[in-house]
């Protein structure tokens, strides 16, 4: 009976040490905490931020937040992507403006300076223009009348001029008087003025030929002469050289405007006129001559 008793008691403490093992192995089975092939491939650290010490109790548990943290990041990168694009739109936009606005400036310059060069011209014409147009305060306009300048002498009567011309050494000069007188009215130029030019060009010598074959007591070139129909060998003749240089000088002053600019082009030619490329000293001697005889 004893024996019986130490047998069940030992089966029995056996069955039960067994089942409390069964029983601890079934307790201490850890969770599931991740597949060991998860279909959406999520770096662990992004699990960890989202569900940080987080264990999962299935695979499809570890799927479906693995799947949300990757379309979150999906989403945050194509915004991260998105922004770069607009930032980078944006940079691209402000170059462009940027030359755009360079160009501009270019542009504007390069227009400003041809608009200072053209109003540089443009007053340099009217400067041109103006002192072709200027009036000389010592000399009088030529009168459109034949018979104001023929009553007026050219300033002073004949004799007084005659008395003058001989003064200086002038033969001749009653006669010289005459034809400037006579040929200035004509063609409305002052006589006295054709008179001082004669004095300047050659003091009178009907004879004078100068350095550019020049010509008589007006120093008229043969080619002038031949373009108003005068012969060469004519110019010798006082009465051809006075009238041919009144009449020369009347068609000077209707195309420079004033006694000034066409008494520079007798001498130095209309071509130096147009471009500006005269110089005033032989009008000068001319008006000196002119203000000599006036007095």
């Amino acid at each position: 009976m004893r024996s019986l008793l130490k047998g069940f008691f030992c089966g029995a403490f056996i069955g039960a040490y067994i089942g409390l093992l069964q029983l601890g192995e079934k307790q201490t089975e850890p969770a599931i905490e991740s597949p060991s092939t998860p279909s959406v491939v999520v770096k662990q650290v992004d699990l960890d931020a989202v569900y940080p010490h987080q264990k999962f109790n299935s695979a499809e548990e570890f799927e479906v937040r693995a799947e949300k943290v990757a379309k979150e990041r999906e989403k945050r990168e194509l915004v991260a992507y998105k922004k770069e694009i607009a930032e980078r739109a944006k940079y691209l936009k402000q170059q462009r403006a940027k030359k755009l606005a360079e160009e501009r400036a270019k542009r504007l310059a390069e227009q400003r300076a041809q608009e200072l060069a053209t109003a540089k011209k443009l007053a340099e014409q009217k400067a041109k223009k103006a002192e072709i147009s200027r009036v000389e305060p010592v000399i009088e306009n030529v009168s459109s009348s034949p018979s104001k300048s023929s009553s007026q002498g050219g300033g002073g009567s004949s004799n007084a001029l005659s008395s003058k011309l001989q003064g200086m050494g002038i033969s001749n000069a009653t006669y010289y008087v005459s034809l400037a007188t006579t040929y200035g009215n004509q063609y409305g130029i002052d006589p006295v003025w054709l008179l001082a030019m004669a004095k300047t060009e050659s003091n009178f010598n009907p004879y004078a030929v100068s350095s550019h074959e020049a010509v008589g007591i007006m120093q008229i070139l043969p080619s002038t002469a031949r373009a108003l129909g005068v012969s060469t060998s004519s110019l010798t003749n006082p009465e051809v050289s006075f009238s041919t240089s009144a009449k020369y000088l009347a068609m000077l002053q209707s195309q420079f405007g004033s006694v000034r600019m066409a008494t520079i082009a007798y001498n130095q030619g209309e071509g130096n006129v147009r471009n500006g490329s005269y110089r005033t000293w032989y009008y000068d001697k001319v008006l000196a001559n002119y203000n000599t005889l006036k007095r």
